[in-house]
């Protein structure tokens, strides 16, 4: 059976989600003098650089922010992205067995993988290319011009399809619940990924396959053909 494999980024494939929140709050308080909303990303209506950028400078300023703006808001959080990994590698570690797992994948005839964040292109690519993800020909579909997550997933089947790709399945790895979510309203199998282990925060929102990491193989490719669509729990 033919498959594509869609992977998040931040706490899926390494664990940068509290740096990068971090960050973009620095970047933001930075420029504008102000304290940043929240790094509670449920605070904003999509869980998207674009649209949390957007919607916190909105806040502020009673305006929405011109493209230059937030190209110039982005290229600064890369930079603090690109500094702080040298200076705090450790915030930056892979998922444990996940660069094995990802060329097995890729080996596997009819198999193909893809990445879909919410974040920007540019400081997802500096992370991905820190733990050795990054290639030429990985389809990366980031927020850069999306609102939504939904719409960022459907960017990356796009993009697999004008490359050619065929697959009979799709699914998608994460490790938020907005994930979750996501997969839900999108008809798309999901498996989970939780570091601390604690695999209950996506299994209550609607995810029968979790894992810590990718270190268990075998098992992760069988999940891979059983994962389900997230069911709502009341």
């Amino acid at each position: 059976m033919s498959l594509l494999v869609i992977f998040d980024i931040d706490g899926t494939l390494l664990f940068s989600n509290r740096i990068d929140s971090k960050l973009f709050a620095a970047t933001y308080e930075s420029r504008y003098g102000k304290t940043f909303p929240s790094i509670d990303w449920t605070y904003f209506p999509h869980v998207t650089d674009h649209t949390i950028f957007r919607h916190s400078y909105y806040e502020l300023f009673d305006a929405w922010p011109e493209n230059r703006e937030e190209e110039e808001f982005k290229k600064e959080f890369t930079e603090r992205i690109q500094e702080a990994r040298m200076q705090t590698p450790e915030e930056f570690q892979p998922v444990p067995g996940v660069g094995e797992f990802f060329s097995l994948l890729k080996g596997l005839p009819g198999h193909h993988v893809a990445v879909a964040t919410g974040g920007w292109g540019q400081p997802a690519r500096v992370k991905l290319n820190h733990v050795g993800l990054l290639e030429e020909s990985l389809v990366i579909s980031a927020a850069d011009t999306r609102e939504t997550r939904e719409q960022i997933v459907q960017g990356a089947f796009e993009a697999c399809g004008d490359l050619g790709y065929t697959w009979e399945r799709a699914v998608y790895v994460g490790d938020a619940v907005w994930d979750v979510q996501t997969c839900r309203n999108l008809n798309l199998p999901f498996i989970g990924i939780r570091r601390s282990g604690d695999h209950e925060t996506l299994l209550k929102s609607g995810a029968d396959q979790v894992f810590s990491d990718y270190s268990a193989i075998e098992p992760f490719l069988e999940a891979l053909k059983v994962a389900r669509v997230p069911v709502k729990k009341e």
